[in-house]
């Protein structure tokens, strides 16, 4: 099983949306979380699973939300970094430019 780390700002978009999600209705927060916590430990049982986007960045979905999870693969160190979670508005573009690809 592969370790899973989440960088500085992809923890903070987590916790944007959950926060955003209480202030809906509460528990529901809390409800996207587990959905994302699921997905994270997917990747780390099968972190090929998902669709590669770019050079080493993986896509996958958290169930019943509309948001993507953006993940680089350590094969060596067996390391996931969860880099980015946003929402299926943005497209591929801004995960480009927020990267640094061209």
């Amino acid at each position: 099983m592969y370790k899973l780390f989440m960088s500085h700002s992809a923890e903070l978009e987590t916790e944007d949306i959950i926060g955003y999600y209480e202030q809906i209705q509460a528990t529901l927060g809390m409800k996207f979380f587990a959905y994302f916590y699921d997905a994270c430990e997917l990747l780390q049982q099968n972190p090929f699973l998902y669709q590669k986007v770019l050079p080493n960045v993986y896509r996958a979905f958290v169930k019943g939300f509309p948001f993507k999870i953006f993940y680089t693969i350590n094969e060596r160190h067996k390391e996931i970094e969860v880099i980015a979670v946003i929402h299926n508005k943005r497209g591929i573009q801004y995960i480009k430019n927020r990267l640094g690809f061209d």
